[in-house]
């Protein structure tokens, strides 16, 4: 388990996002026609329209550069966003009363001890954490909306901390989640799927989707989506001061109180450090077994806010934005980094040029020279072919 409270601060992140080839399913889900797909879609909710997403990854990399491994949210100038349980939900199709959560027991022995018995690599093995959990949704209906987000956010913790890697986890997801609120649906739809569709994203490259990322403020973000309307959203869980999420990667937290303008409530508070401790379990080890019961124990006695949040707004208390501000400064800002960037790059070019000109200059140069030696040549022939001749 890891605990910390440093500011994440850094240089650039060299995250890509790595496509999964999602071909042959979607060429089942085209199959999928009448009572078959409908039955599909009552159980497994809006897996196949996220999955038939077209993703520009690109994107994703340019939002990862925001992210706050401590605070567990993206953070931009003025204001912050992440991904929240309820918003999963919705984007998913799979109600959190109607089924039970899928959290992880921590009944089986260690996936290494398994591989060894099986005779097989534990790289192949761990392929295997993640269908225990699509296993679940199948036998026992549960809801595995807490482990996409708890993996979301493990995988972007994993990768920022280690400035790069590939981010691989629920990208899809990801994706309809960040353009949801980045972009203004023509038609206002009950639906995230048509919302997206309505968008009408273009194809982007990396400068207008960072120039995107630079010029967004809280007031040009999509904060409280129709498609999200609740009049609650749960804070905390049990005795942790936020929400824990456990995954089939491994347990992490997030801070819902600074997201509360995501269903329609304004952030008034100025969090405190105790609230704010990050909590992040590595793997699903047979020795963390009692912190995983904890976790499960937690999720019995949840904690949710409502209209004691305040009036309907998706605006903030000045507390919160000197707050902020003073958190902003005090991180290097994906601007600046990409500023430095450039400049590095732009002085590249220009000693790249110079050493091309200086090199076309030379090649001037030694044809120059091949051509006067040959001229040296010819006329040292002449001469010897002249004195042989008066010989």
């Amino acid at each position: 388990m890891e605990v910390g409270n440093q500011l994440q601060t850094g240089p650039w992140q060299h995250v890509h996002v790595k496509l999964p080839d999602l071909q042959s399913l979607w060429h089942w889900g085209l199959s999928l026609k009448g009572q078959r797909r409908r039955t599909f879609e009552k159980k497994h909710g809006n897996l196949i329209d996220i999955l038939n997403i077209q993703v520009q990854p690109i994107a994703l990399e340019m939002l990862v550069q925001y992210y706050d491994t401590f605070l567990r949210c993206f953070t931009f100038n003025n204001f912050q966003i992440a991904p929240i349980l309820e918003e999963y939900e919705r984007l998913l199709g799979l109600p959190l009363e109607t089924s039970p959560q899928y959290l992880y027991r921590g009944q089986t022995p260690s996936w290494s001890s398994i591989a060894k018995l099986l005779r097989v690599t534990e790289a192949r093995l761990s392929k295997e954490k993640k269908i225990h959990a699509y296993m679940a949704r199948r036998d026992r209906g549960e809801n595995l909306t807490m482990a996409l987000l708890a993996n979301t956010y493990y995988t972007l913790n994993h990768c920022c901390e280690r400035r790069g890697g590939y981010l691989r986890c629920c990208i899809p997801l990801l994706y309809l989640w960040m353009t949801s609120h980045l972009f203004h649906s023509k038609i206002k739809s009950l639906c995230p799927i048509e919302d997206f569709k309505w968008c009408c994203i273009k194809i982007m490259s990396k400068d207008l989707w960072a120039k995107l990322f630079d010029q967004i403020t809280e007031k040009t973000i999509c904060w409280y989506l129709v498609w999200n309307e609740r009049e609650e959203i749960i804070v905390k869980c049990g005795g942790f001061p936020n929400v824990l999420l456990l995954g089939t990667l491994g347990a992490i937290n997030y801070n819902p109180e600074l997201l509360s303008w995501q269903v329609g409530y304004p952030v008034i508070r100025v969090p405190q450090k105790e609230d704010l401790r990050p909590f992040l379990l590595h793997g699903l080890k047979i020795q963390d077994g009692e912190l995983h019961k904890k976790i499960r124990h937690a999720w019995r006695n949840v904690i949710k806010k409502g209209k004691e949040c305040g009036s309907r707004s998706c605006g903030a208390s000045t507390d919160y934005k000197n707050w902020l501000t003073s958190r902003t400064k005090k991180s290097e800002s994906p601007q600046c980094q990409r500023r430095e960037v450039q400049t590095y790059e732009a002085q590249d070019t220009v000693r790249v040029r110079q050493l091309e000109e200086d090199l076309a200059q030379k090649e001037m140069e030694k044809k120059s020279l091949k051509r006067r030696l040959e001229e040296t040549a010819t006329a040292l022939a002449s001469a010897e072919q002249e004195i042989c001749r008066e010989r």
